[in-house]
């Protein structure tokens, strides 16, 4: 499963729970400030992407849950200055 597959399934489960889902995939990272996950991504074969899924009342408090799916991992750039440890 990669990024584009990950992202239909998040669209599809929005959908289903009645959610929104917003994906920011590939060069519109740095567009949305998200230059971080561009620069990681960006030695892999496929474009990475930001899921938000927002569901709820928009006035009530915001809880906001983040984690890293890693969809590949071969061949994308690190961000740290050192070599990895493996």
């Amino acid at each position: 499963m990669g990024p584009d597959e990950l992202a239909g399934a998040a669209r599809k489960l929005a959908a289903h729970h009645g959610a929104e889902a917003c994906v920011i995939a590939g060069d519109d990272l740095l567009g949305q400030n998200f230059p971080l996950i561009h620069v990681v991504g960006c030695a892999a074969a496929r474009a990475p992407c930001l899921i938000d899924l927002r569901w709820g009342d928009p006035a009530a408090r915001k809880v906001t849950l983040v984690g890293k799916g890693v969809c590949f991992d071969s061949g994308a750039s690190t961000s740290n200055p050192t070599p990895p440890c493996c």
